[in-house]
């Protein structure tokens, strides 16, 4: 009896790991530089994130001004990037991360990473965003008797890149769609203030990216809501390049 119970559970345990859904849950990590890129030490200990820092929850949105009453249709204003914001346990690149922030000094790169199981040996990047010349904003430490040390924080940046891999039936990642953006400018790789270079889906992912990874459902719905309106815009200048 208590063999045959002891097998079950262990053939639920099994089923369970190599579900699509369990394989499916994402993980974050973020890695902070100094101002000549030399990266901050996390305590990370995932096989191929080693000595970055593991994220519980992150938002970023983007946002354009826009109106249906000039002119004879909507007109778009300057896109704003908001600060990135994340939240971590409290570890070691917090001291450096507090002297940049009252000094005011910026980090030459942060790169941001989701990582899934496809099944290989260690979990692989399916999303990352890459941020340029970046000043902390805010940092905030918590904590709780019995519990971890939090901390919350943002930073602004002059230029982001991004990177989405989508998944095929199979559950292996295909080519990555990009985009780019140097805010400082407003251009995208050469174009209109307003436009991302790279494919349209890269916007996607980065929705269906935040939507697993950011528990507010208000926050969650106006980055959606910014997200697809950049991308109705890039749909339509292909549509007008097409013409």
């Amino acid at each position: 009896m208590f063999k045959t119970v002891h097998a079950s559970a262990l053939t639920l345990l099994v089923l369970a790991m190599q579900s699509p859904t369990a394989q499916a849950v994402p993980n974050s990590f973020i890695q902070f530089t100094d101002s000549g890129g030399t990266p901050f030490k996390g305590e990370s200990l995932m096989l191929g994130h080693e000595d970055w820092s593991e994220v519980d929850a992150w938002s970023w949105l983007v946002s354009a001004e826009s109106s249906f009453i000039k002119g004879g249709g909507a007109s778009v204003g300057k896109s704003q990037p908001g600060p990135f914001r994340w939240q971590q346990d409290l570890d070691r690149t917090y001291p450096k991360l507090f002297t940049f922030l009252v000094q005011g000094k910026h980090s030459a790169k942060v790169k941001f990473d989701v990582t899934t199981n496809t099944g290989g040996s260690k979990p692989e990047v399916f999303f990352n965003m890459e941020f340029g010349e970046v000043l902390y904003t805010r940092l905030a430490t918590s904590g709780s008797s019995g519990g971890p040390l939090q901390l919350n924080g943002e930073f602004v940046f002059k230029e982001v890149s991004m990177s989405y891999k989508p998944m095929d039936s199979k559950g292996k990642l295909g080519p990555a769609v990009t985009a780019k953006w140097n805010v400082a400018t407003n251009v995208a790789g050469g174009q209109s203030f307003y436009e991302f270079s790279g494919d349209a889906m890269a916007l996607e992912g980065l929705s269906q990216a935040m939507a697993l990874s950011v528990p507010e459902p208000q926050t969650w719905l106006m980055m959606l809501g910014g997200l697809a309106a950049l991308r109705a815009l890039a749909q339509r200048r292909r549509a007008r390049i097409c013409a």
